[in-house]
């Protein structure tokens, strides 16, 4: 396969992060992108030896030692805090959909209010995605003949969501593991190899070696990987 899919990792939620890696493939001996317990890693063992793991470890054991700390693209509001209210506690979709109900009543004052209400709550660095009000907005400016380029324009460029990259919540975590000699995973999904990323499974003709199959305490089969081996059999096979 020819599109790269490490480009986003998700976590047990299914929330997405960018990975953003910073090795050139060139230099990468090998690598796999993996799932353990819900959650995407993608692990990089680069020419010159040196391991690395991407992956959001925010809320679960990690082995601390980040060369990249994990950077939100907004912050999460909390179960107590609304920070989407303005100064007479009106959520700030409230013009939203007023003017979405109210349609055949618009104006270009409500428009604006509109915009800059999505402005306001973006400046907020909270976390929101109000992108399933922008088709009723737009029909709103139909509606009312307001539909002009400046208007059109900046209904598209209006910020509907925090989440500023591909629908991610932030920039993965990178930690070096080099001085790490296995990891555990429940499954592998994609190899790198001849500078492409591959889907992988174990009926893959270079499947990977598997040190041992351990149950953990909810009773799934994890699988243990030595990386020490892992180099040497792909070394054997002469794939990079």
């Amino acid at each position: 396969m020819n599109s790269n899919p490490v480009q986003k990792i998700k976590d047990y939620h299914g929330n997405e992060y960018l990975v953003n890696l910073e090795e050139d493939e060139k230099d990468i001996f090998w690598a796999v992108k993996y799932e353990d317990h819900g959650d995407e890693f993608v692990l990089v063992c680069t020419n010159d030896n040196k391991v690395y793991c991407y992956g959001y470890w925010e809320d679960r054991y990690h082995f601390s030692s980040p060369i990249r700390e994990y950077r939100p693209f907004a912050k999460k509001k909390s179960w107590s805090q609304d920070p989407f209210l303005d100064k007479y506690g009106l959520s700030l979709t409230w013009d939203i959909e007023y003017a979405i109900n109210h349609c055949r009543y618009g104006n270009q004052s409500m428009f604006n209010d509109v915009v800059k209400n999505l402005i306001t709550a973006y400046n907020t660095g909270y976390e929101y995605d109000w992108t399933r009000y922008k088709d009723g907005i737009k029909k709103f400016l139909e509606v009312n003949d307001l539909n002009t380029e400046k208007n059109l324009s900046a209904l598209e460029n209006a910020p509907w969501t925090s989440f500023r990259i591909d629908d991610c919540f932030g920039i993965a975590s990178k930690e070096d593991w080099s001085n790490r000699a296995q990891f555990s995973c429940d499954d592998i999904r994609f190899i790198f190899y001849e500078n492409q990323w591959h889907r992988y499974s174990y009926q893959h003709p270079r499947a990977l070696p598997i040190q041992e199959h351990v149950f953990d305490d909810w009773g799934m089969d994890s699988k243990i990987y030595s990386i020490q081996e892992i180099k040497n059999y792909l070394a054997q096979q002469v794939l990079f």
